[in-house]
């Protein structure tokens, strides 16, 4: 049995909800990271900040202030966030949370102790699982000849 906490990636990134839109932009881009979750000061989950959420607010919502485009980035990552964010717990079985991203479209899971951010799992934890798996099955396997 593998469990998200073998995978998952303990202390991620994070901002708080007042963090401004350009702080989550800067984040992303610097850390090479797609999914920010939001804490409160007690580390609790406030909501999560995708990269899709960014290019989905960036178009909308610079559409409405084109006439200063910091107006948008200078406000706070609260304003696109998603607040009511599924979440999993450390000692969840990974297949059962591999379905759930799958059932669900969505590219991580935060991984939460109580109220508490631990960590996060993404689409990105499950390729490098499966890239180790493939690995293995080819040491393992007989190598085929072709004629």
């Amino acid at each position: 049995m593998i469990y998200v906490s073998e995978i998952m990636t303990a202390q991620p990134y994070t901002l708080m909800a007042d963090a401004s839109i350009s702080d989550a932009v800067k984040l992303m881009t610097e850390k090479h990271i797609r999914h920010i979750p939001i804490v409160n000061e007690a580390d609790e989950l406030a909501g999560i900040v995708t990269h899709r959420d960014l290019l989905a607010a960036t178009g909308s919502k610079l559409d409405k202030v084109s006439t200063n485009e910091n107006a948008f980035a200078n406000r706070p990552v609260s304003e696109i966030m998603t607040s009511n964010v599924s979440t999993t717990v450390e000692q969840a079985e990974l297949i059962s949370a591999a379905r759930f991203l799958e059932q669900h479209d969505f590219d991580a899971l935060p991984v939460v102790d109580g109220k508490t951010l631990v960590g996060i799992v993404t689409d990105s934890d499950f390729v490098a699982v499966a890239i180790n798996l493939l690995e293995q099955m080819s040491v393992t396997e007989p190598e085929e000849i072709f004629d």
